[in-house]
């Protein structure tokens, strides 16, 4: 059975850490936010051999810094209203991390892997995959960290309303698909197979929600996004040759 080991001092903390950053924060599927984290882990133990302490204790992290966006507007909000015992006590209770609060904690590597996962105000999913691929080109983790995200969300996708699910599962299927050969490249050899395996598995279950999603122009939407996300890798690859030359 696969379980998550929290038995090394790195991922443990990474544990504890994201518990303190999602504490009362629960998912669309109304299982608390943390659950998520738990399966994402499980999610990358499964396919790897040994796991890497650095990239276990990333996922767990991995949406901490977007968290921390959304209690800084919180924060803001308790601020702009009258001083009272209640905003005093709402203020103190809200949880305080940042980047460098992660590298000093769990290293270089790992602030890294977070930060490369993080979406920031004015960045659009549909760049992660050539995100991604540059950040690759540091600390491979950051692919396998994806992977394991998408993995657990793949598990809780079901209760999504029906074009956000297609959008999620198109954003596998097309997307992250399209790029695969390129971010295999980037990966250790000995470590490539059990790579593809984790997202060829990915990939497999949001073909299958497309198939099932309930909305007439499904496969189109899908096509488009196929050609979309082609047309976009031709294009990176005529303005930087430099990260496909090899």
């Amino acid at each position: 059975m696969i379980h998550v080991d929290l038995s090394n001092n790195l991922v443990g903390l990474a544990f504890d850490k994201a518990v303190y950053v999602h504490y009362g924060e629960y998912r669309v599927s109304k299982d608390l936010y943390t659950t998520h984290l738990i399966l994402a882990v499980m999610e990358y133990q499964k396919f790897v051999k040994e796991y890497d302490p650095e990239i276990c204790a990333a996922i767990f992290l991995h949406d901490a810094l977007e968290r921390m966006l959304e209690i800084e507007k919180l924060r803001e909000e308790l601020q702009s209203l009258p001083e009272s015992s209640d905003t005093i006590e709402a203020l103190a209770k809200l949880p305080v991390f940042s980047l460098e609060e992660i590298e000093t904690l769990f290293g270089p590597n790992v602030a890294f892997i977070v930060n490369a996962l993080t979406i920031y105000p004015g960045e659009s999913k549909d760049d992660i995959a050539w995100k991604l691929f540059q950040a690759s080109y540091t600390h491979y983790g950051v692919l396998f960290a994806k992977a394991a995200d998408v993995g657990s969300n793949m598990k809780s996708i079901g209760c999504l309303p029906e074009q956000r699910r297609l959008n999620c599962a198109i954003r596998v299927a097309a997307q992250y698909a399209t790029w695969l050969p390129f971010w295999t490249k980037r990966v250790p050899e000995d470590l490539r197979e059990r790579f593809v395996c984790f997202w060829e598995t990915n990939i497999n279950l949001a073909k299958n929600e497309i198939d099932q999603v309930e909305l007439p122009d499904a496969q189109e939407q899908f096509q488009k996004a196929i050609h979309a996300a082609e047309e976009d890798l031709k294009q990176k690859q005529r303005d930087f040759p430099e990260f496909f030359s090899n």
